[in-house]
């Protein structure tokens, strides 16, 4: 009997496993792009706390399908766990379309994330283009190449 039941488990956990790796990772209904068409301050410039980052960024979806808060552009800074992750701080620095194209400006004041622990510097951005596919997950469609900037050092106390 107990091997019966045990055999039971194990048969609906090798069936749940199996449709979980068949399913695979969520998959994008759309294809798209971006483009960092200008940025202030400059790559490469030295900056510091109180700078703050003005992108006009160009996108482009295929396949569009008009649903709220499907596609999102978000601005993500370099993590200092690893060169292939980055992190942002919340839900300013995500802008929500509602266009298959057109042009906006991100406006990003570094004090919001300098401090954080997390931040690699000298500062390494990016900018996605994003599709939700589900209700936590999303897809990345596109991504800027990376945006660096120096970082300022703070003065020492006199």
């Amino acid at each position: 009997m107990m091997l019966c039941r045990r055999l039971s488990l194990t048969s609906i956990l090798s069936l749940v496993t199996l449709c979980t790796i068949s399913a695979g990772p969520p998959r994008s209904k759309s294809a798209g792009s971006i483009e960092l068409t200008s940025l202030t301050p400059e790559a490469g410039s030295t900056v510091d706390r109180s700078s703050v980052i003005t992108a006009q960024l160009r996108f482009a979806i295929d396949n569009f399908r008009k649903n709220q808060d499907r596609y999102q552009i978000s601005v993500k800074f370099q993590s200092i766990e690893s060169r292939a992750v980055t992190f942002s701080k919340g839900p300013e620095d995500v802008v929500m379309l509602g266009d298959r194209s057109g042009s906006i400006t991100m406006v990003y004041p570094l004090h919001r994330v300098w401090d954080d622990p997390k931040l690699r510097k000298p500062i390494v951005m990016y900018f996605y283009l994003h599709e939700r596919t589900g209700k936590r997950d999303t897809v990345v469609l596109d991504k800027t190449e990376e945006i660096r900037f120096a970082v300022r050092e703070s003065e020492p106390p006199a």
